[in-house]
């Protein structure tokens, strides 16, 4: 069954915004649609913005293999992070020094879609997503600091069950403008995933 493109991105969204109660929801969904690895995929994110809340990340873990590669594409802070533990740090290293600091607001605009298999992968998805980061209200420079907005897709590729690939490639342009914000409104702030950037 294909559903319409605004009721798989509603479906996508409500899995970044809402508790995992409306995990079923979200489901039911894209199981109407026969999307396995998208069903699958929104357990992910969830799962993650729950880590994100509590910095707790045994069940994120059991989502990728071993093997897993996290690439992030066409930005300042381009990356190749090899291995489960890799890819868990860089995701921790980037909240503390990064998200956790500012106010966020993602959206999936379009997707997901489902990816077939590959030469050594099971299939996976797609989808584009828009992000706005900006400092908090409370924050003292929160009035002279403008946001900085985000445009990437997201790809992940699964083999038996568990991510073996996920990367973030960024769109026109907006991945070559998060140093400059940084240096110009929040020097204390990193954008970077791995170790020692």
């Amino acid at each position: 069954m294909n559903l319409p493109q605004p009721v798989l991105s509603f479906a996508a969204n409500a899995a970044l915004r809402m508790p995992p109660a409306v995990k079923p929801i979200v489901h039911g969904v894209l199981a109407l649609a026969g999307m396995r690895w998208a069903t699958r995929f929104m357990d992910y994110v969830i799962d993650f913005e729950r880590a994100y809340i509590t910095d707790d990340w045994s069940r994120v873990a059991e989502y990728f293999a071993p093997d897993a590669i996290y690439e992030v594409r066409h930005a300042d802070f381009d990356c190749r992070l090899e291995g489960r533990e890799a890819v868990l740090a860089g995701f921790r290293r980037i909240l503390d020094r990064f998200d956790r600091q500012l106010h966020r607001d993602l959206r999936v605009v379009k997707g997901p879609y489902e990816l077939p298999a590959g030469e050594t992968d099971d299939g996976g998805l797609t989808f584009l997503w828009k992000g706005s980061y900006s400092r908090p209200a409370i924050h003292p420079a929160a009035a002279d600091t403008p946001p900085v907005r985000l445009s990437a897709r997201q790809s992940a590729r699964y083999r038996d069950g568990l991510i073996v690939w996920l990367a973030d490639e960024y769109r026109d342009g907006t991945g070559y403008t998060v140093d400059a914000w940084i240096e110009a409104h929040a020097p204390e702030l990193s954008a970077r995933y791995e170790e020692g950037t």
